[in-house]
């Protein structure tokens, strides 16, 4: 690793580790890496789609839950009870 690399914010590192990490499990999953050449633009763009819609649902689910955790904190605070 050069001193670049090592100089980068440690969240950035994560997330290419991660990626790193990821790429192996996708190629021992299904044999292809995002060279292949047997999809088109438009089905590259509907994987991405259902990627990004499962990433909304499971926002949405955590936004509920937190919502949930703050709301009741709240009430504890300040002894209100409704």
């Amino acid at each position: 690793m050069d001193e670049q690399q090592e100089a980068v914010d440690p969240n950035v590192a994560a997330v290419q580790r991660k990626l790193g990490e990821r790429s192996v499990i996708g190629l021992d999953k299904y044999g292809v890496d995002t060279t292949r050449q047997d999809l088109g633009e438009v089905e590259w763009l509907n994987h991405l789609q259902l990627e990004l819609m499962d990433a909304a649902v499971y926002i949405e689910a955590l936004l509920s839950s937190v919502s949930l955790v703050i709301e009741a904190d709240m009430r504890k605070s300040t002894g209100n009870t409704y």
